[in-house]
């Protein structure tokens, strides 16, 4: 298991090389493939998993991500969604940035119950092919927990805890590779950095030219720890 995360680590860094030496949106390219990586390694995995769509009970959890995930998926949105739709999911994020503010850490945030500005009336995520990372690492191996848990938020959820280290050792890939050319890589709230990389079309570019384009994003809740 860890000689096969090492090689996941060794993996990601060089394809995220490879795309910040020649690509000519790196950002969006290593957010692509960061979230394409963790889908193969947890794919033979996931058939044990209690998730399901329609359930949504994990969408009131705060969500971490990183600069080139949310310049990624605001690309995905932008090329996705009319003009019109796009102004309103700024909308939606901003009424969530308004809410999570001032919310100190997941305890409270669970206790208010926010709901992911992307969890539709039916219980479904509206961008689930473009989803984060740290909500496909997310899973549960039992529906009863889950429903423990929106009522304890301190219960903690038995999980493929693989999942969740492979997450970490794709994200350990693209930090090494940004990190080597002096860029910027941080775990910030969902919702705001989001709302940052809409809010900013050539967030991008300037992210690559060293910009600190999210330097005033929320800082990422500390989220749920594992059942072992």
């Amino acid at each position: 298991e860890l000689a096969k995360l090492g090689n996941a680590r060794a993996q990601v860094l060089r394809i995220c090389r490879a795309e910040l030496d020649r690509s000519a949106h790196p950002a969006e390219a290593i957010g692509q493939h960061g979230q394409n990586s963790l889908e193969q390694m947890t794919r033979a995995s996931q058939k044990h998993w209690a998730c399901k769509s329609g359930c949504g009970m994990c969408c009131y959890e705060p969500v971490t991500i990183t600069e080139p995930e949310a310049i990624y998926i605001a690309q995905v949105l932008r090329d996705n969604m009319t003009d019109q739709q796009v102004t309103d999911a700024i909308g939606e994020l901003r009424k969530h940035v308004d809410i999570t503010g001032e919310i100190p850490d997941r305890h409270r945030w669970l206790r208010l119950r926010v709901r992911c500005p992307f969890l539709t009336e039916g219980n479904a995520c509206a961008i689930y092919d473009a989803r984060p990372m740290n909500c496909r690492a997310h899973n549960s191996l039992k529906v009863s927990d889950c429903e423990l848990s929106v009522e304890n938020p301190d219960y903690s959820v038995r999980t493929d805890v693989g999942a969740h280290h492979a997450y970490g050792a794709i994200t350990c890939g693209m930090q090494d590779a940004i990190f080597e050319r002096g860029l910027k890589l941080r775990p910030m709230e969902f919702g705001s950095a989001l709302l940052c990389a809409l809010e900013t079309p050539d967030a991008g570019a300037r992210w690559q030219a060293g910009e600190d384009v999210f330097g005033n994003c929320a800082p990422a809740v500390p989220t749920w720890k594992p059942a072992t």
